[in-house]
């Protein structure tokens, strides 16, 4: 019983950090500096933790979209250098 307390309470505060996360790069808990295959290795660390099908928070299903919208951004190279030139750090939605 203490395990599904722990991850539960593992679980609030993933999703807590990811809907605070001001940007992409925070979303995935990566640098600009990052290579493409940490920020693969993070997202599908991160990605599994915060599906809805294993993640009970009510917030799951928002933070996988965020989620998955960081990694859509920042592994491709196109998006990713136009994310970071427009200034779109702290703005979700724009890549």
């Amino acid at each position: 019983m203490a395990a599904q307390t722990s991850r539960a309470a593992d679980d609030a505060a993933l999703t807590a950090a990811i809907l605070a996360a001001e940007n992409h790069y925070e979303v995935l808990n990566v640098t600009r500096q990052d290579d493409a295959a940490t920020i693969r290795k993070n997202y599908l660390k991160i990605s599994v933790r915060v599906h809805p099908d294993r993640n009970s928070h009510a917030d799951a299903t928002r933070c996988f979209q965020r989620v998955s919208e960081a990694y859509a951004t920042l592994s491709d190279p196109a998006k990713r250098r136009d994310y970071d030139l427009s200034g779109a750090a702290g703005r979700f939605g724009s890549g």
